[in-house]
């Protein structure tokens, strides 16, 4: 068995009430938790189903992180979807949080940063894990249902982004 991300979101979730820590970094390190808890469970759902060779490619890549919000707001576009569509623009949101928590060392990080990031977290987990297409739920659900009809047309990801 290997890492269970969610051990980042518990992180996350416990850190900022440490007292004997200072406040600015525990913040700013609770909002990277936040960040990689989230972009892991969607990486990993999407590499659970996907299994194209230029898919693969960018799983342990610096490019990951674009790749991931590429995919899923193409992915958006192929089942005409706001929600998922809502889903990447709020990954980028953390994306961009995470990046000013951990680059941005003359910008003060505070609490509220934390909870942003929390929120950002949990809507895109919420939104992923109740999607719904084709009377199918779940992100990683309608990717193997897609994947199931592709392979039926000869093609089992034809209803996969291209990124």
């Amino acid at each position: 068995m290997g890492f269970r991300c969610d051990e980042f979101k518990e992180i996350a979730n416990n850190l900022p009430n440490f007292k004997s820590l200072p406040n600015e970094g525990k913040y700013r390190t609770a909002i990277g938790r936040y960040y990689y808890y989230t972009f892991l469970m969607v990486r990993d759902m999407i590499y659970k189903v996907d299994k194209r060779e230029d898919v693969e490619k960018y799983y342990s890549s610096g490019l990951i992180h674009s790749f991931i919000r590429v995919y899923l707001n193409k992915f958006s576009k192929n089942i005409d979807s706001d929600e998922l569509n809502i889903a990447s623009m709020l990954l980028s949101k953390l994306h961009f949080l995470r990046k000013l928590a951990d680059y941005n060392t003359d910008e003060k990080i505070t609490y509220k940063h934390v909870l942003r990031s929390k929120r950002y977290s949990q809507s895109i987990i919420e939104i992923l894990n109740n999607l719904e297409y084709d009377r199918v739920v779940g992100f990683e659900n309608i990717l193997k249902h897609l994947k199931k009809i592709g392979e039926k047309e000869g093609n089992k990801y034809k209803y996969f982004p291209r990124v």
